[in-house]
């Protein structure tokens, strides 16, 4: 999807040039030019056309001229009888980098000329971000989107899509296309691959996008977070294929799931498998299912019927897969016919899903009883559904005066656990806040028991625009420190100043919430490494915004 602005500029600065006063008979005389470059003064998009004003008093009878240059040649020139105002044609825009420009009145053999002033021209493109990260099992295609956000509505582009294959060192262009996406096909190298997209106009001005990965695992029955920090996803999923003999009834589908679970035998060593029904219920009606209920009989045990095929969007929709997580469910569909054949949706089926490391089984049945197929699985992860190490911003204020103090602390349940378990000896986390707020202080509290042979060390930076903070920590096999563990990583005072007003947001950031490292947008990421300085995966970082609310006002 294209973002934008109205691309007509008219460049904003008023200069007065000459003032001319000889005596109190004669009127004086003067030349103020009103430019103006949308809401960044002095940027114009590559072939963009561009108005120029000025203004003459004193004189009723003179001749203007309006000159622009680039790289010290002369690129457009207009002159007029009593003109105030010239266009600059888009087509003399065609160049990024700064133009001059100045206007020369004349009038009784005589002229004033303006010192003169710039202007920068610049790729219309302000960003490219690309989406459809995640992980995929081998053998299948990998669709990827990206979205452009631009100065000029309505310009189309032509995008280089770039992918970085497991094992090389240089990207390799795969497609070019007009599109905003592109369905790489079936890729069988199980590995990291890296995405970029390069848009390209007017031949020799292009704007590359920051890289993305996506994983391609070789076991489908298992996607377990092994090889990426998870910053959007809290649990791992497992994407179930329908069988083929229950696709090719063209029915649709009813479901039945079951919980397994381990029960000690009295007086004995030895535990037996238990297996319980599961009923969904979707308690608010909104036909989306939003809790478990287990009953006993299987009179009680309710299907859950899902459609075959859908019809939206101009499309014929098939079922395809079905997808597990620790909070949800959903059904794939593949797009069959239509406008957009050779594609996907994602249908929610339910908000909530299954506990790791637990298994589940479920029972397919096509509603003409033609074909049935059972299956267990299992959501694998290194920790518990109540035993993850999750980073999670926490206030002991939702409402704040003017003024007034507050503080936010970054949780880490059960993060020291998991790192001592995997040796982590650097952790950096980033925290974007309102500019209505200022950082007036930072506490590390002991984060990893001393007992245990670590001792924490600790620093933060505020970035230039005071509007986010990089908190570091490092650990030592050192025992000095004698204060208990506590399980906040930081502890943040935030004073609101006097004009706040409305909702103040703060959240753990990461990649494109900050823009104040430009030469190294990476460091606002959270990062966890070993004593191997190699990254380590697993850690899960809540990226939902903790609000304050002032008196009044709106959202900052």
């Amino acid at each position: 999807m294209k973002k934008g602005k109205v691309v007509y500029f008219i460049i904003l600065t008023t200069v007065i040039l000459l003032t001319f006063t000889s005596c109190l008979n004669v009127k004086p005389i003067s030349v103020s030019v009103n430019t103006s470059a949308f809401s960044i003064n002095g940027i114009v998009p590559v072939k963009t056309p561009v108005d120029v004003k000025w203004t003459v008093k004193g004189l009723d009878d003179f001749t203007s001229k309006l000159v622009v240059t680039f790289n010290d040649s002369v690129v457009f020139e207009k002159s007029g009888a009593n003109m105030t105002t010239a266009t600059i044609p888009e087509d003399k825009l065609i160049k990024t980098g700064t133009y001059k420009y100045y206007v020369e009145v004349t009038y009784d053999k005589k002229s004033i000329k303006t010192d003169e002033m710039i202007f920068k021209v610049v790729p219309s493109i302000k960003e490219i971000r690309v989406v459809g990260g995640g992980l995929i099992p081998a053998g299948n295609s990998k669709l990827i989107k990206w979205d452009t956000f631009s100065y000029v509505e309505d310009r189309n582009y032509e995008y280089s899509v770039m992918v970085l294959e497991p094992g090389k060192e240089e990207y390799t262009e795969v497609a070019t296309t007009t599109n905003d996406y592109y369905e790489l096909p079936t890729i069988s190298t199980a590995g990291e691959y890296k995405v970029k997209v390069v848009a390209k106009e007017l031949d020799d001005i292009k704007v590359e996008s920051p890289e993305v990965s996506f994983y391609v695992v070789s076991d489908s029955e298992s996607f377990i977070s092994t090889k990426f920090v998870e910053y959007s996803s809290t649990t791992p999923w497992y994407i179930e294929k329908i069988p083929a003999e229950i696709s090719k009834q063209a029915t649709d589908i009813l479901l039945k799931f079951f919980k397994y679970s381990e029960e000690d035998i009295d007086n004995t060593t030895e535990t037996i498998s238990e297996r319980s029904k599961l009923n969904l219920i979707d308690i608010d009606k909104d036909g989306i299912y939003d809790q478990w209920k287990e009953v006993s009989t299987y009179t009680e045990h309710d299907w859950i019927q899902i459609p075959y095929k859908l019809f939206e969007y101009e499309t014929l929709w098939i079922v395809d897969k079905i997808v597990y997580k620790e909070d949800a469910i959903f059904i794939k569909y593949a797009g069959a016919a239509g406008k957009y054949a050779g594609y996907g949706i994602d249908i929610p089926l339910a908000t909530v899903g299954f506990d790791l490391n637990t298994y589940y089984s479920v029972y397919m049945l096509t509603v003409n009883y033609k074909a049935k197929d059972y299956r267990q699985f299992i959501l694998e992860e290194r920790y518990d559904s109540d035993t993850k190490p999750v980073f999670k911003l926490k206030s002991d204020a939702s409402k704040v005066a003017t003024g007034s103090e507050f503080k936010v602390t970054i949780n880490a349940t059960n993060v020291a656990e998991f790192a001592k378990s995997n040796d982590v000896r650097y952790m950096q986390l980033a925290v974007k806040y309102s500019k209505y707020l200022t950082l007036e202080n930072v506490e590390f509290p002991d984060f990893i028991d001393s007992d245990n042979g670590y001792a924490d060390f600790s620093a933060y930076k505020v970035s230039d625009s005071a509007t986010s903070v990089i908190l570091y920590k490092g650990f030592t096999l050192d025992t000095d420190e004698t204060e208990p563990a506590s399980e906040n990583f930081a502890v943040l005072t935030f004073k609101v100043s006097n004009d706040a007003t409305g909702t103040l947001k703060i959240n753990l950031a990461y990649e494109g919430y900050l823009d104040d490292y430009d030469t190294y947008i990476d460091v606002p990421n959270p990062i966890f490494k070993d004593k191997d300085n190699v990254n380590v995966d697993g850690f899960i970082v809540d990226h939902t915004d903790l609000s304050v609310t002032v008196s009044g006002g709106d959202e900052e």
